[in-house]
């Protein structure tokens, strides 16, 4: 999953863990602002996380599979652009999404949701 804060231009990766797989899961990418492998210097910005598109992050690609319905209501009204949402026509592909970006100190907030096991 691809967190985007837009507070501050951050991203988090991370990979949902699955019992006894024996690869290492969890955490990708810690909560970092990540900048564009153009060379221009600058960060990675909303827009370029469009559903299909291939983002490159710490030297890997990370494709854009799908995203929640609130996701997608932001973009439209923030980017609006005709071909924003396309859907991948490959199965095989990784399902990544961008979940609500709110403050890690929100209730609503993904991080804030996560459970504990003791």
């Amino acid at each position: 999953m691809v967190y985007y804060y837009l507070e501050d231009h951050t991203i988090m990766l991370n990979e949902p863990k699955k019992m006894n797989s024996g690869t290492p899961q969890g955490v990708f990418l810690k909560r970092q602002m990540v900048l564009k492998q153009d060379g221009s210097g600058l960060p990675l910005l909303p827009q370029d996380f469009n559903v299909g598109v291939d983002v490159g992050i710490a030297g890997r690609s990370i494709r854009i599979f799908d995203c929640d319905q609130y996701t997608r209501d932001y973009f439209q009204v923030s980017f609006p652009s005709p071909n924003s949402f396309r859907t991948s026509a490959d199965p095989k592909a990784p399902l990544l999404s961008i979940p609500r970006t709110t403050s890690p100190r929100s209730p609503r907030s993904p991080l804030s949701a996560r459970k504990i096991k003791k």
